[in-house]
Formats: structure tokens, sequence, C-alpha cells
């Protein structure tokens, strides 16, 4: 048996799966979502169904990347995430990957700016329509969405192989 501690396995499936549906959602939006909504004629539509879609998979997007940072934690401190008094040991015993922790907050960021992004641009949409320097405006934020929406796969991915080459080292 490569794990002698069955919770360890547990806890890996936690974070592995977490991290894995976050990487496939943001992946998911990038490939189906953003082509999808390319396609519309006009760009009201275009901001509409790329919304819509983003707002369907928040729920998925919310309990992956707790599952993930959960689960990364259950690892770490084998179960015990809080210390004697409830203060979180990663608190008092800080982070143990750096690079791994940056990469988490730069993919969380670009989801978040996305977010924001796609939502200011639905409200120039929203309350401006036709054309003119609104309608310019809203482009834009929504081509910095979509770089953003790059980021997210780009940045979880390389959290997946840096978690799988870490657990075959352990083996």
């Amino acid at each position: 048996m490569i794990f002698r501690n069955p919770a360890e396995v547990n806890y890996r499936a936690i974070r592995d799966m977490g991290l894995a549906a976050w990487f496939g959602s943001s992946l998911m939006g990038l490939a189906g979502l953003v082509p999808a909504s390319e396609s519309q004629p006009d760009a009201a539509t275009r901001h509409r169904v790329l919304d819509a879609g983003w707002k369907g998979s928040r729920g998925l997007v919310a309990g992956s990347v707790t599952a993930y940072l959960a689960g990364t934690g259950l690892v770490r401190f084998q179960g015990k995430a809080f210390t004697a008094n409830g203060v979180p040991r990663w608190i008092t015993e800080g982070v143990e990957n750096k690079a791994r922790t940056a990469v988490t907050v730069v993919a969380l960021s670009a989801a978040i700016t996305a977010k924001r992004l796609r939502a200011e641009g639905s409200k120039l949409h929203d309350q401006h329509s036709g054309e003119g320097v609104a309608m310019e405006q809203a482009e834009k934020l929504r081509k910095m969405a979509h770089t953003m929406h790059v980021i997210v796969p780009a940045a979880t991915g390389y959290l997946l192989y840096s978690h799988l080459k870490q657990d075959m080292r352990r083996k």
C-alpha cells in the first residue's frame, strides 16, 4: 500500500477533486462559453450569454475552490487545521509552498477580476443601448475579462501539475 494513513488519502482526494473541478470549470468557460457568446450577432447578447453561463457555474466554482483550499489544509496538517485555541495553523506556521500560494492567489484574483469586469460591461450595456463610447468601453472590458479567464486555467493547471509532482516524489 502506497499510503499508510487512509485519512491522508481522503484529504488528498478532497484537494485533488476540488482543484480538478476548478480547472475543469474554468476551462469549460474558456473553451465553451466564450466561443458560444462570441457567436452571437450583437454585443449586448454576447454579454447576456456570457453572464448567464458564468452565473450558472458560480456554485460549482465556489464549491471547488473551497474543497481545494480545505483539502490542502487537511493534507498539510493531517486533518488538524486549527490549534487548541482555534487559530488556523496556516497562520501560526506559515505557508507550505510560496510558489503554490502565489499561483493560487493569482487564480483567485483573476477569477474575481473577470467577474467584476463582466459585471461592469453588462451594466454599461444595460444603461447605454446602441453604439458609442460606452459600447466601446464595454467591449474593452469584455476583452480584459477574457484575458483573466485565460489566466485561471493556466494557473490551476500549474497547481495540478505541482501537486501531482509532489505526490509522486512522496511515493
